[in-house]
């Protein structure tokens, strides 16, 4: 589910990649790319960096060239519902990816502001934070590929997991579901009202 969709935002509803897209960015079109990189938001339920597979499922299954995705993640773990992951862990998968893809993205962090600040150690600053990532990133040290999987994807950690299991009871896709349920602030009502699902309390 996560290689055909991406969220832009907690407040925009999911993009399925398509032909359009196709066109905007591909960059033998008249016009050239209209766009150079997407961000995929791999936390608040649309995915986790724990664990390589959602970037991998992104780009093996989604059909989307390694350079063009950037991976999001809490930088700080006030910054989110769900989904931050230490340094440390963050830095390890990024290492792996770039094993694994030559030409892999980039990594962002959401609000410049407090990254760092609930890592342990604590960065003081945030540039400090940019720093150590950017360290995986571009740094000589590197790791062995390894094997991507076709396994299934789990589910992700989710801001409002028990209601978001209501709605994926109720027929929603569990994505579909945390969109709903972000975008209205874990109203379950208004959640259910956008994915025209009805309750049966």
């Amino acid at each position: 589910m996560a290689a055909k969709k991406v969220s832009s935002s907690p407040g925009v509803p999911l993009t399925t990649y398509n032909a359009k897209t196709a066109c905007g960015t591909v960059i033998s079109t008249p016009h050239g790319k209209l766009v150079n990189w997407y961000n995929a938001q791999l936390y608040n339920g649309f995915g986790d960096v724990n664990t390589q597979v959602f970037y991998d499922a992104i780009i093996t299954t989604g059909g989307w060239s390694p350079d063009r995705v950037v991976m999001g993640v809490l930088d700080s773990s006030g910054d989110g519902g769900s989904g931050f992951v230490r340094i440390q862990t963050f830095k390890f998968i990024i290492l792996q990816l770039r094993a694994n893809y030559a030409n892999f993205g980039c990594a962002v962090g959401w609000e410049y502001w407090d990254a760092g600040t609930t890592d342990s150690p604590a960065f003081v600053y945030p540039w400090q934070w940019v720093e150590s990532v950017s360290s995986a990133v571009f740094g000589q040290q590197s790791l062995p590929a390894k094997n991507v999987t076709d396994n299934p994807l789990p589910n992700p950690a989710a801001p409002f997991l028990t209601l978001t299991e209501s709605l994926v009871g109720l027929g929603a896709e569990w994505l579909w579901a945390v969109w709903a349920l972000n975008v209205t602030d874990g109203n379950l009502l208004k959640a259910e009202q956008l994915l025209n699902l009805t309750s049966l309390l």
